[in-house]
């Protein structure tokens, strides 16, 4: 070869190779969850609780310090890459016998999906029921299973009004901010006992 080509060679291989860094620190990956795991905010001793398969992907639910990460990765040609998350970080739901740990609200070129998983400690709750007016879902609660409801179509938590039921239908708790604040504060979005 002569000093021309070498040249050449060079000049493209290191152009790949800034390409290729370039992607890999914006996040781009090979699979959904190393693209998960790459995004900004999740941590290397995260827990891996729950997966959801939608319209869209998988979305992963993973547990960190004091709370949880949802991260919903997209495929974009050959790659993937996590741009969409959601954390229960600042809600005071800890020591509550029900919580909602994952829950996420997006809409992409593809289309639109809710997913919402519940985890519940509570053995007076026999049922999660969810839903928009007529097309409402009602799921068994399993011991040490979580309950996962996936719409694909963007939908706000108080459209699905959701509620944990009794077996003997009636209700226990409702996912809401109370009312009896006089103002409105995110933080206060969890699950509550029904009054």
């Amino acid at each position: 070869m002569n000093n021309k080509s070498n040249r050449k060679v060079l000049f493209v291989t290191t152009l790949l190779v800034v390409i290729l860094l370039i992607m890999y620190i914006a996040g781009f990956r090979l699979s959904p969850e190393a693209a998960a795991k790459a995004h900004a905010f999740w941590e290397k001793d995260s827990l891996l609780v729950h997966t959801e398969e939608t319209s869209l992907g998988k979305v992963y639910v993973y547990a960190q310090d004091d709370y949880f990460l949802t991260i919903m990765p997209e495929k974009k040609s050959l790659l993937w890459r996590a741009p969409t998350s959601i954390t229960t970080k600042g809600i005071n739901d800890k020591n509550d016998l029900i919580r909602t740990i994952g829950s996420l609200n997006a809409t992409t070129d593809k289309g639109s999906v809710t997913v919402m998983v519940i985890n519940v400690k509570d053995d007076n709750v026999k049922y999660i029921e969810a839903g928009i007016e007529l097309q409402r879902e009602r799921q068994e609660v399993k011991k040490d299973k979580n309950v996962a409801f996936v719409w694909d179509k963007p939908h706000l938590y108080h459209q699905v009004n959701p509620i944990a039921l009794s077996g003997t239908g009636e209700i226990l708790y409702k996912y809401q901010i109370p009312m009896n604040n006089s103002s409105i504060d995110q933080k206060e979005l969890r699950w509550h006992k029904a009054e």
